[in-house]
């Protein structure tokens, strides 16, 4: 055994591996072959949504890899320096000899300028940002130089090598050369070309490193492409057509306008532009909307993501496109345009001027048209923010198209997030009736995060959030973090429609009475609409305090004794009036809920759901924030508008069966999951359920109503 393994450890490979390892060279690429494996690595494991955890693994192995390897090579710009100088003193074919100084030149500066960089990034030397980023970017140019430089040296000395292998084999047939003497000739041409070759594979592989660092490729998304999944089914949309799809096109090109549709490559223009599938023209173009890319098709920012053309000086504003977006708008028909534009920084008003101009133009040719207005931040100036908000739109529209944390990353560097939402205030306060924001989804976002961002939204007003999944325009464009489910996207929707609290919206109607899904109205109930209710308040029915199951999870005070409907000995009884002494006494179960809608009202609750500090706290999110928002508003209910089932047996002596009109099936046991209960007073409950049921069922299948009453069977248990 003892003689296996010195066998192995004294093997000849062992000893010559450790010999090159021992040598800086040596070591260098070593470390640059379990580098680019690492780098390799990780881009599988993220294309194929591996643990982030197991992807850091292999991007910090190649990280420390990179420290070590620069550590190596500071006295490398020397050793290059000094080629350079030999080689300018040796004797050969000029463009070889021309390629080979160059080439050590250019890697001399490259480590050079690196070695500063990096000097910066460890904190030894304190450069300016831009300082830093100059000199990276330069010592990028100079490395992708000296690559270049190798290879077409390698290419000229190839050649060379032909010509004189070439010449070899002529005067060996014409003379008499020694077996030993021919073979040592050409063994050493073919160790030569063997040289040349390997150096050209490691060339090709570095070449790509400065490129990418420099924008000129994409090897990174090339390599995660390879692995990544197929861009899944639901994001694939058919090709753009329709009349109204036709005639949008060809009005834009007569009138040379622009579109956001197609300048940022949107996947869904047809969807847009082609209006209701099997219309006719005229429905087709009332269905259909557009979105309209104001002053110009250049803006003077480059977010990460948008791939319109960029430039510092645009050309100058069309003085004549108001009147023409005007005219093709309403030659159109459409029900609904969307007007944005590129940034304008260039502009002294950011084109506040031209957009007001154009919406006003537009409502004087065709007023039935909704206007919506996608504006910039005008460089956080709130006077043109206010001019645009006051021309005649009917919704103010401005993204802030991700979180806070990563705006800096997906946003041109003069956007701020906290401008954003100033926008969507000030818009808000100049009257206008409808403002709007939109978040992209697949960018690297957390939960926690667009949670942040909704809430900030919620304080600011904001009346529409719109989701939508980031498709990436080009490969130049930062790469898409993932693909979301549509599941998802209905998840985000209902977190956004419950932020919002739109019942209480609901101007048109006098009155609601909110009723929770899990109720079974025994009886009429026209009489809560005659409650009367405090200005600005609601009506509702106390909450059972008594926690007989004593749950660890509910206030410390909820006890029979503090128990509102301790003290309610009839079915008829008057309830106690709300009262904070002791607390649950002022505590209301949001079952049932009587109110008086108002915009007013809506705009109090957001304001206070975003503000209050006990929101965190609450047990209960939904009742605790409605008690706490209408303290000393509320009016209490009987008991009998929200009949919690265990009312039943908690409170025996007030409950009635008959006096009972709103069942409120709370905690688990629901009746349609099983016909059989846990005690018998709750399956008597229960029966009530399915009494209604069973008669639902009978009208449904009596009226034909098949299908109805099948899938109703099908969703209800045994």
């Amino acid at each position: 055994m003892s003689q296996l393994a010195a066998q192995l450890v004294l093997h000849p490979s062992v000893s010559q591996s450790l010999r090159v390892a021992s040598q800086t060279v040596g070591r260098d690429k070593v470390y640059r072959l379990v580098q680019n494996y690492a780098r390799f690595y990780a881009w599988v494991l993220t294309a194929r949504g591996a643990d982030k955890g197991d992807i850091a693994k292999y991007n910090a192995l190649k990280s420390h890899l990179g420290t070590a390897r620069k550590l190596m090579r500071l006295g490398k710009p020397l050793e290059h320096l000094q080629a350079a100088l030999r080689l300018s003193l040796t004797s050969g074919p000029a463009p070889e000899q021309i390629t080979a100084v160059a080439r050590q030149l250019a890697y001399f500066f490259y480590l050079s300028l690196d070695a500063i960089a990096w000097a910066h990034t460890i904190k030894f030397a304190n450069l300016k940002p831009e300082t830093a980023t100059k000199l990276a970017k330069t010592g990028n140019r100079a490395w992708l130089a000296g690559i270049l430089l190798n290879i077409v040296h390698a290419a000229i000395k190839t050649v060379r090598l032909r010509k004189e292998a070439k010449v070899l084999r002529y005067e060996t047939s014409e003379k008499e050369v020694g077996v030993e003497a021919d073979r040592q000739t050409r063994l050493r041409a073919i160790t030569t070309r063997e040289a040349i070759r390997h150096q050209f594979i490691i060339d090709a592989l570095d070449l790509w490193t400065p490129a990418t660092a420099l924008g000129l490729s994409t090897l990174n998304d090339g390599f995660v492409g390879i692995f990544a999944p197929r861009l899944p089914s639901f994001l694939k949309t058919s090709i753009p057509s329709g009349n109204s799809f036709a005639k949008i096109k060809k009005d834009l090109r007569g009138l040379g306008l622009h579109t956001v549709c197609e300048e940022a490559r949107c996947p869904n223009i047809g969807d847009c532009w082609g209006g209701k599938p099997g219309a006719t023209e005229a429905e087709g173009r009332s269905a259909a909307t557009a979105t309209i890319m104001l002053m110009g098709d250049t803006c003077t920012r480059g977010c990460r993501f948008c791939s319109v053309k960029t430039s510092k000086t645009p050309p100058p504003l069309d003085p004549h496109e108001p009147e023409h977006t005007a005219e093709a708008i309403s030659r159109w028909g459409l029900g609904y345009i969307v007007l944005t534009s590129v940034d304008r920084d260039d502009l002294v008003d950011g084109g506040s001027r031209h957009f007001a101009e154009t919406i006003r133009k537009i409502k004087q040719k065709a007023p039935h048209i909704l206007v919506e207005a996608l504006t910039g931040d005008f460089g956080g100036s709130m006077d043109e923010v206010a001019r645009v908000a006051q021309s005649g739109l009917d919704v103010y529209a401005h993204n802030i198209e991700t979180s806070e944390e990563l705006t800096p990353y997906v946003r041109d560097r003069r956007a701020n997030f906290r401008t954003s939402l100033a926008v969507l205030e000030k818009a808000k306060a100049s009257g206008v009736r409808v403002t709007k924001t939109s978040i992209m989804l697949g960018v690297g976002e957390t939960e926690d995060q667009i949670m942040r961002a909704l809430k900030e939204l919620r304080k600011s007003d904001v009346d529409v959030v719109t989701f939508g999944q980031y498709m990436r325009p080009t490969k130049r464009h930062m790469k898409v973090d993932r693909y979301v489910e549509p599941a998802e996207f209905d998840r985000w929707k209902a977190i956004a429609d419950d932020m919002g609290f739109l019942v209480f919206e609901l101007e048109e109607f006098e009155r609601l009475v909110l009723l929770d899904s899990d109720m079974l109205v025994k009886k009429n109930v026209d009489d809560l609409m005659e409650v009367p209710l405090a200005p600005g308040g609601i009506a509702a029915v106390h909450v059972c305090a008594c926690n007989p199951r004593r749950f660890a999870h509910y206030p410390p005070d909820w006890t029979p004794e503090n128990c509102a409907f301790t003290a309610v000995q009839s079915p008829t009884a008057t309830p106690p009036k709300p009262s904070q002494n002791p607390r649950p006494y002022g505590q209301l179960n949001s079952g049932t809920v009587v109110l008086q809608p108002s915009r007013a009202l809506a705009q109090q609750l957001y304001k206070f759901l975003a503000t209050d500090e006990r929101v965190a706290s609450f047990t209960f999110p939904d009742q605790d924030l409605l008690t706490a928002f209408f303290d000393g508003k509320w009016t209490a209910l009987p008991w009998y508008y929200n009949a919690l089932k265990t009312l039943r047996v908690i409170h025996a002596s007030m409950w009635d069966d008959e006096v009972a009109r709103i069942v409120h099936y709370i905690l688990a046991d629901k009746p349609w999951k099983s016909r059989k209960a846990q005690t018998p007073e709750v399956e008597m409950v229960n029966s009530w359920w399915w009494a209604q049921y069973e008669r639902l069922s009978q009208r449904l299948l009596a009226q034909g109503e098949t299908e109805c009453g099948t899938l109703l069977a099908s969703t209800v248990g045994a």
